[in-house]
């Protein structure tokens, strides 16, 4: 809202006015990935004010309690975003209708502060919603009878509520249009990932020892192709590697490829229980959950240079699967397909369940090693799921034959 008064102003207390807003302006572009200093840089520049006229003050104060609702609105999205990066966080409909308002409240607060900053230098007194009112409240309503005060301050409660309530239905109406890319949206062509994972898993066997153990890779092999058989049309070439490496772990790398620790191996009370983790990650395959992430993370761009050869990307990509970690829902799902998995492999889909609680029992969940519990530990929620997944009536469990789970971890290291 804008209200035009004459007051008797000099020059000089126009230009002083003017800088507050221009200071505002700067630091909403400077100051973006840190939303902090938009607000102390405003909040310095009014208290260092050489004149303390009304007509200054008015617009200085503008300017630092317009950046207080701007800092709490970049604040908010700027940690999700980080959660979301570590993976604490989903990035979902939710997320992409919060920046987008986000955005288009910054392009608001921009536009206004341009506007100010020209009007108040042609010595206008300039008011925005809430902002404006709460500044001539303080400034100059105690030359106002108790009537216009009382007015005045109805009126400021209804341009926050009007505020408030904008930004509600504008986050509302983005939110139900579901704008938010889906995770298999996310990806490359499936032959360039293969690609991709074939390099970044030369990188890795690089300096890793790989297993090669007659008991060992029998067992794993007869595990892994049962899961397999029962993938139904997979577009990807399955490939298992099995690293020495005392860590409780497994990892999934682009184009099918999964990396089974030695650790992991013995950890595990059963073959079941290695299945049910293969399957898990089986279920990241195939929800193209590694790949989306990636792209998610780190761009496109960077993907290509992956896929160009360059080792040092690469690298980082590895790097990106260790730091980074899938969200909720990508577990949620990895989860089910595992279960509906280890189903049609006549394998007990309880052994997700005791896996769970073997880490339990064990680490008391407090471990980062694992990829399958590094961002969202197994809660009893996730233990809950497992154990009561409902198979069908014909439902049987068909052993595993010619596997001797105890000889076989005697051969790890």
């Amino acid at each position: 809202m804008n209200f035009i008064v004459k007051p008797q102003v000099s020059e000089r207390e126009c230009e002083a006015a003017s800088h507050a807003w221009v200071m505002s302006l700067m630091t909403v572009m400077i100051g973006l990935p840190f939303p902090i200093l938009n607000l102390l840089s405003c909040l310095l520049f009014f208290l260092l004010l050489p004149s303390k006229t009304p007509f200054i003050r008015f617009h200085a104060l503008q300017a630092v309690t317009s950046q207080s609702l701007i800092i709490i609105v970049n604040s908010f999205g700027i940690s999700w975003a980080i959660s979301i990066y570590f993976g604490k966080a989903q990035f979902n409909d939710i997320f992409v209708a919060y920046l987008i308002t986000a955005i288009i409240f910054n392009i608001t607060d921009y536009v206004y502060n341009i506007i100010a900053a020209l009007k108040s230098k042609r010595g206008e007194l300039y008011r925005f919603a809430f902002f404006g009112t709460l500044s001539y409240l303080v400034y100059y309503a105690d030359k106002q009878d108790n009537n216009v005060k009382t007015e005045l301050f109805r009126r400021m409660t209804t341009e926050f509520l009007t505020i408030v309530v904008s930004f509600g239905i504008l986050f509302g109406v983005l939110n139900e249009l579901k704008l938010a890319p889906s995770s298999k949206s996310l990806t490359i062509p499936i032959a360039q990932e293969q690609k991709l994972g074939k390099k970044m898993v030369n990188v890795i066997l690089a300096t890793s020892d790989e297993i090669s153990n007659p008991t060992i890779d029998s067992a794993v092999i007869q595990v892994f192709n049962r899961l397999k058989a029962n993938v139904s049309e997979s577009e990807y070439a399955y490939n298992l590697y099995i690293i020495d490496n005392e860590e409780v772990n497994a990892m999934t790398i682009p184009g099918g490829n999964i990396l089974i620790f030695s650790g992991l191996i013995k950890f595990c009370n059963s073959p079941e229980e290695l299945s049910a983790v293969i399957a898990h990650e089986m279920g990241h395959v195939e929800n193209r959950d590694v790949v989306s992430r990636l792209v998610r993370n780190l761009g496109i761009n960077v993907i290509i240079s992956g896929l160009l050869g360059d080792h040092k990307v690469i690298r980082d990509l590895n790097q990106q699967l260790i730091n980074s970690a899938f969200d909720r829902k990508q577990e949620a799902d990895a989860d089910q397909f595992a279960l509906k998995l280890l189903e049609k492999s006549k394998i007990d889909p309880k052994s997700l369940g005791n896996f769970f609680k073997g880490l339990k029992d064990k680490h008391g969940f407090m471990t980062d090693n694992l990829e399958i519990i590094s961002s969202h530990p197994p809660d009893a929620k996730r233990i809950d799921a497992a154990m009561n997944f409902k198979t069908s009536k014909s439902f049987s469990i068909q052993e595993f034959q010619g596997i001797n789970w105890t000889n076989v971890q005697r051969q790890v290291k």
